[in-house]
């Protein structure tokens, strides 16, 4: 029986949402995440994941509530994928969180209120920051949000 560390059950959640993409199942193994899971980045104790960089692998599926767990996770790159849904407001309360890239997915809703210090890109998301369903007037959207 495997014994895992703490957050990797949160990242099998993370991947669930995604249907657990391919290329996370055959490059994920072992029981902590910090020590060779593709895509994932810790702190130099190797306790904490800090960065998470799913960009431009072709994941779709919806950006999961459990990223809301890592509470020492400081980027999140979620672009260029084919995302759908919204963007949870849970990742607000993450105090480590300095840059959230969602960019060029196929998000939609609103675009929860981050702190300042998070920058936040949602550019190409044709239908975020707006309660516009599909096919209704779209010349109000929001298109990018930048915090430095």
């Amino acid at each position: 029986m495997i014994k895992l560390v703490g957050y990797e059950t949160t990242l099998l959640d993370i991947a669930g949402a995604m249907g657990y993409p391919m290329n996370l199942a055959q490059s994920w193994s072992g029981n902590d995440a910090c020590h060779g899971w593709t895509f994932i980045t810790c702190d130099s104790q190797g306790k904490n994941v800090t960065v998470i960089n799913f960009s431009k692998q072709h994941f779709v599926g919806t950006i999961s509530p459990a990223y809301g767990d890592l509470a020492s996770l400081r980027n999140l790159l979620l672009n260029d994928n084919n995302l759908t849904g919204s963007i949870p407001d849970g990742l607000i309360a993450l105090p480590q969180l300095q840059v959230l890239d969602v960019s060029n997915n196929n998000l939609t809703g609103k675009i929860p209120s981050f702190p300042p210090k998070v920058n936040v890109k949602t550019s190409g998301n044709l239908l975020l920051g707006s309660d516009t369903p599909a096919g209704g007037d779209t010349d109000n959207i929001v298109m990018e949000r930048n915090k430095i």
